[in-house]
This record gives structure tokens, C-alpha cells and sequence, in this order.
């Protein structure tokens, strides 16, 4: 596993990935989406890759 730490408000939110998932060739990857919940708050990410 994969995990960062980040600041969310006033606290600090470990993030943590799975690495032992196949995932497809890095040029059929278009795009990226997560979703964190914490104290009834919602963290959504969206990100466009070139």
C-alpha cells in the first residue's frame, strides 16, 4: 500500500492507495476519481491526466 499524509482543515489525513491492483497501460489512463470521509465531511478528487 501507498499512503501520504495531508492537511484537511485544521487536521492532518492519512491517504491511502492499494498497489497490488493490476492496473491498465499508463496511455489508457485517462482520468482519476477518489472520495475521503471524515466527521460527516466530504473530501472529492478529480483529476485530468496529459
Amino acid at each position: 500500500m501507498i499512503s501520504t499524509y495531508v492537511n484537511w482543515g485544521e487536521t492532518t489525513v492519512k491517504l491511502t492507495w492499494k498497489s497490488d491492483q493490476q492496473l491498465p497501460p499508463r496511455d489508457r489512463i485517462t482520468s482519476v476519481h477518489g472520495y475521503c470521509f471524515k466527521d460527516g465531511q466530504l473530501l472529492l478528487v478529480n483529476g485530468i491526466l496529459s
